[in-house]
């Protein structure tokens, strides 16, 4: 939960390079699969315009749910124009 110690970064986590922290799932009615979309398919998470911004055009995906976040994710991201590729290595077996 949000605001919480379990939703800290880890302490040996170094951010110092990192341009970009999404803050989603935070809505407790709304669950939140895409990196790109909260799940009322109309609050963006404002990714798309990042990447666009730096003239990015694929992105890697990699994660714990191959079947839910990797893979809404990556439906979201075709469909806004991105190149998709799923690190499937990267991503452990469904359960």
């Amino acid at each position: 939960m949000q605001g919480t110690r379990g939703a800290e970064f880890h302490s040996d986590l170094k951010l110092t390079r990192a341009e970009l922290i999404l803050r989603k799932g935070f809505r407790p009615h709304v669950d939140s699969y895409s990196a790109f979309f909260e799940n009322d398919r109309a609050t963006p998470t404002g990714l798309a315009g990042y990447l666009r911004e730096r003239g990015l055009t694929r992105v890697f995906l990699a994660g714990l749910a191959y079947d839910y976040c990797v893979g809404y994710s990556a439906l979201d991201a075709r469909r806004l124009g991105f190149e998709a590729i799923i690190v499937r290595d990267a991503c452990p077996p469904s359960t």
